[in-house]
């Protein structure tokens, strides 16, 4: 008996709701204020909800958009750091190259290479230690090359490493020759050689070379002349020579035994 009343209550709820639900007859005015009431708070739940979700979806895209950005900004520093070591080595083969080729025309001498490694910067100092010293056959006032040309001679010597007191120093007088004309380097400033001695038969852009002297082989480049300032009384110029070395990025180098 209860079962029966249970499904013929169900049976009368859906034609009820059935009913309710047929577009095709006008309803009653509190029919129609239950269904446009239901549909205003339908609209009012809904567009927060819908708001809310479409946000999430925007902050869900900007965060894949954000790691996206993270992974391929990690692979732009790598890439960075692989060219960054490329390029250094890459200079360090191309130095080599040019010490074995000028190694080749100073055949006459013995060669001895080595390593820069430290640096006293300033111009008191201006020096350098290399890793070779007695036990390699390095002597004082040797002279220092690289690739690009003279940087110094050897000042002081241990067991293991050597000093190299660079030309740069403004007490390093050195012969030098310009178009078959001899002059002195005489003094170092704002980067420029100052040599004296030498007044005609020379252009800008012209290669200045050692003579030959106190231990320093003949021919090894100094620089090139950069400019020239002729003195008040239009007697004497002052030659100022740019060097080829870059004295604040020095690595290899090697030791020239006369």
């Amino acid at each position: 008996m209860k079962k029966t009343i249970i499904i013929s209550g169900i049976i009368c709820f859906c034609f009820l709701f059935l009913f309710f639900l047929n577009n095709n007859r006008n309803l009653t005015i509190i029919e129609s204020f239950i269904k446009n009431t239901t549909l205003f708070v339908e609209k009012i739940i809904d567009k927060p909800i819908n708001y809310i979700d479409t946000n999430l979806k925007k902050i869900n895209e900007k965060n894949k958009i954000y790691k996206k950005y993270k992974i391929i900004q990690e692979e732009n520093k790598k890439l960075k750091l692989e060219n960054d070591k490329y390029k250094v080595t890459l200079e360090e083969l191309n130095n080599l190259k040019e010490n074995l080729n000028l190694k080749n025309s100073l055949i006459d001498y013995k060669i001895i290479d080595a390593y820069v490694i430290n640096r006293n910067i300033g111009t008191f100092y201006n020096q350098i230690i290399i890793d070779k010293g007695k036990k390699d056959g390095i002597k004082k006032d040797m002279s220092v090359i690289n690739s690009k040309g003279l940087i110094g001679r050897i000042t002081k010597v241990t067991n293991n490493n050597s000093v190299v007191k660079l030309i740069t120093s403004t007490n390093e007088k050195i012969g030098i020759e310009i178009n078959n004309q001899y002059g002195l380097i005489s003094d170092y400033q704002n980067g420029y050689f100052i040599i004296e001695g030498i007044n005609d038969n020379f252009n800008q852009g012209d290669v200045v070379t050692t003579i030959g002297t106190n231990n320093i082989p003949k021919g090894l480049k100094i620089g090139y002349i950069k400019k020239s300032i002729t003195d008040k009384f239009n007697l004497t110029k002052k030659i100022y020579v740019q060097s080829y070395v870059n004295f604040d990025n020095l690595d290899y180098v090697m030791v020239i035994d006369i």
